[in-house]
């Protein structure tokens, strides 16, 4: 298992620092071949990969130039060194790996080049690779980077493999919201606006929101008659005045209350509602 990786990171920053001091030349051999075997992967030598892997030994290729070998097969398209690599130990659950499906994304560039991706992200997704997982910069998942790329037959693909069309990224970014700003900056072509027609309806289809928040409801038109009786200029309106609810509070704490039935606001006598404590007359 040539690829597999033996401790973290920081363990084989240590290891490689005591080889240094006790056999420099070991060290450089270690580096040297790591070098070696990236640029055998981004010139696509699956026979030379295949000749070193058979003398190298567990441990002996830096997790640093595994990852790097692995993300060149992906930039490259190469299925066959990712397998190869997987079948010799490459683990793609560490957390280098996390962001592979974005990356491999953000390399499409045409729709030629969308069709050859898809055979590699769907054996990433059969390999484990987390379908929503969100990278630290924006908190996209594949999904989003794909509608922003207006990438309808790849946006398909990942929810066909369970991405979620509701995930939300930062400042509120969702996948339908990425697929609905397509050609804002630019003018599409008649074959662009087509596939942003399709991956739009397509999300929607599956219950996507362009937005997480709720939309502020229409505050509903108040009537004339409840806008002017509301107004306080027309408070002095006797008809108004005439069924108002008069309050009033007595020196005793009593609460005065009557309904002012006369046209001309004189004062009349109120019932009073005793709040004194019973118990104080005994």
């Amino acid at each position: 298992m040539a690829f597999r990786c033996v401790g973290s990171p920081l363990d084989e920053m240590k290891r490689l620092e005591k080889l240094r001091e006790r056999d420099p030349e070991s060290a450089a051999n270690l580096v040297a071949n790591g070098k070696l075997l990236v640029d055998f992967t981004r010139d696509g030598n699956l026979r030379a990969l295949h000749c070193a892997a058979e003398h190298l030994e567990e441990g002996q290729v830096l997790i640093f130039y595994a990852v790097r070998m692995l993300r060149e097969a992906c930039a490259t398209r190469r299925l066959d060194i990712v397998r190869f690599m997987l079948l010799n130990g490459f683990d793609l659950q560490q957390s280098y790996m996390k962001d592979v499906l974005h990356s491999v994304i953000e390399n499409v560039d045409s729709s030629h080049s969308a069709d050859t991706a898809q055979p590699l992200i769907r054996f990433l997704l059969d390999a484990g690779v987390d379908v929503n997982w969100q990278r630290k910069s924006d908190l996209y998942t594949a999904l989003h980077v794909a509608c922003c790329k207006n990438l309808y037959p790849i946006a398909y693909l990942l929810v066909l493999y369970g991405a979620d069309v509701n995930a939300i990224a930062a400042d509120d970014s969702m996948p339908l919201g990425c697929a609905n700003n397509i050609g804002h900056a630019s003018t599409l072509s008649e074959a662009e606006q087509t596939q942003k027609e399709l991956l739009v309806s397509f999300l929607v289809e599956n219950q996507a929101h362009p937005r997480w928040r709720k939309q502020p409801r229409a505050s509903a038109s108040i009537p004339a008659e409840r806008a002017t009786s509301s107004n306080p200029e027309h408070d002095g309106d006797p008809a108004t005045q005439s069924k108002r609810l008069t309050l009033s509070f007595s020196s005793s704490f009593g609460i005065h209350c009557s309904i002012d039935e006369s046209t001309d606001n004189q004062p009349q006598p109120g019932l009073m509602f005793d709040t004194s404590d019973p118990s104080a007359s005994l």
